[in-house]
């Protein structure tokens, strides 16, 4: 149950990190 919540869990994580590290490039460059 651990490992499958685990299995689960990761590809969100790394999703959510790519998307707020595009959410600030989109931002960075919206302030330039």
């Amino acid at each position: 149950m651990k490992s499958a919540l685990r299995f689960i869990s990761a590809p969100i994580f790394i999703w959510s990190f790519r998307l707020a590290y595009f959410d600030n490039k989109v931002a960075f460059f919206a302030l330039l």
